[in-house]
């Protein structure tokens, strides 16, 4: 990799753009209904040193997850969650932002900088992220899940 994608981002204003045939970004907006909805959250892979998790954002929505009621947003670290984990949405905006975090030696999460990129594959019912750390390469493997929303 010639340059990590912190500087490919900064050219391209934050914006994402296409690398080697896919469309890259640093976060996700995920759309949702109004209202109350319910998700599965999956971990598919990780390949990485560092530990990898997910941050659930949104300024104006609550999130309930393991029985656990949160305002604007929650993270889930791959190494103390279930393969799989169920939360609910009460949106009011129609969307939230999906970003990969990592960390080192359970130091402080870290986000959106150096090698961090992420790319999407729509899924039914939802989406499938394929997640870059820190680290300056280009695999997309270090972590890899899904978001699926739950039909009731």
């Amino acid at each position: 990799m010639e340059e990590p994608f912190e500087v490919l981002f900064k050219k391209n204003e934050y914006k994402p753009f296409e690398y080697k045939g896919k469309i890259v970004s640093l976060a996700d907006t995920f759309n949702v209904p109004i209202g109350k909805t319910k998700f599965v959250i999956k971990f598919e892979q990780v390949n990485s040193l560092w530990e990898q998790g997910i941050m659930i954002h949104s300024n104006e929505d609550t999130f309930s997850v393991n029985e656990n009621e949160c305002r604007s947003g929650f993270y889930l670290w791959q190494s103390a969650s279930l393969s799989e984990t169920e939360f609910i949405v009460k949106s009011s905006t129609g969307e939230f932002k999906v970003w990969n975090i990592w960390r080192l030696n359970n130091k402080p999460m870290q986000y959106g900088h150096n090698g961090a990129a992420l790319y999407i594959e729509e899924i039914p019912n939802g989406k499938r992220y394929y997640c870059n750390d820190g680290s300056p390469d280009d695999d997309f493997d270090d972590l890899v899940f899904t978001i699926e929303k739950v039909q009731e």
